[in-house]
């Protein structure tokens, strides 16, 4: 800043000044949810103990105050240090979450040293699966369920899975108290099983 004037007897005077600031008005944060239960399916056993994890960056910090939101109801936590990183690790209870589809919403607040302040957001679509359904069908044995005396030498007990039935899933046929151990597979292009039985 330069002033320039004079005095009463027409002297010229000037005088400097000096002063550096900085314009500050950018600021900028970010928020991550991890994957809740490792693939946002919540089964039965882990619906027990529910957590939501993620990361925080920009000009979080420490303290800044994390809110999570799941249909309705909202819990309160704090920028901390988790696994090595800023983030925050909240709680939730399983009773706040629907069968099927659950929209989670967290959001952090933070400012910086020059008095901005922001709040970013970030969602997770979260399901709670803690029914497991499965169907079973037997095929009319020998197609007609009667077995002759030439069919009883080649003699399978065939049938269709489905629901939550899933390759590899385990079939036990017992015949009289006989058991028979099998495996759901791929049969024709539909899931099912086919199981050998011998006649006696």
């Amino acid at each position: 800043v330069t002033v320039t004037g004079q005095d009463a007897a027409g002297n010229p005077a000037t005088s400097t000044d000096t002063h550096h600031f900085t314009v500050d008005t950018q600021i900028h944060a970010s928020i991550t949810i991890d994957n809740v239960a490792g693939d946002n399916t919540v089964n039965a056993k882990e619906s027990g103990h529910i957590f939501v994890k993620g990361e925080v960056g920009g000009d979080a910090k420490l303290g800044d105050d994390v809110t999570l939101d799941v249909n309705g109801h909202t819990v309160h936590a704090k920028v901390e240090m988790v696994d090595g990183h800023l983030g925050y690790d909240a709680r939730i209870d399983k009773g706040w979450l629907n069968e099927g589809n659950n929209d989670v919403h967290v959001s952090v607040k933070s400012s910086d040293d020059a008095g901005n302040t922001i709040t970013v957001n970030g969602h997770q679509n979260v399901v709670l699966d803690t029914h497991a359904d499965a169907t079973m069908t037997i095929a009319p044995i020998a197609g007609d369920n009667v077995v002759n005396g030439q069919e009883s030498q080649h003699l399978f007990v065939d049938g269709k899975v489905g629901g939550d039935a899933k390759v590899g899933d385990e079939v036990r046929l017992d015949v009289n108290g006989h058991f028979v151990d099998a495996n759901v597979e791929m049969i024709n292009g539909h899931l099912g099983y086919h199981v050998p039985v011998d006649k006696d």
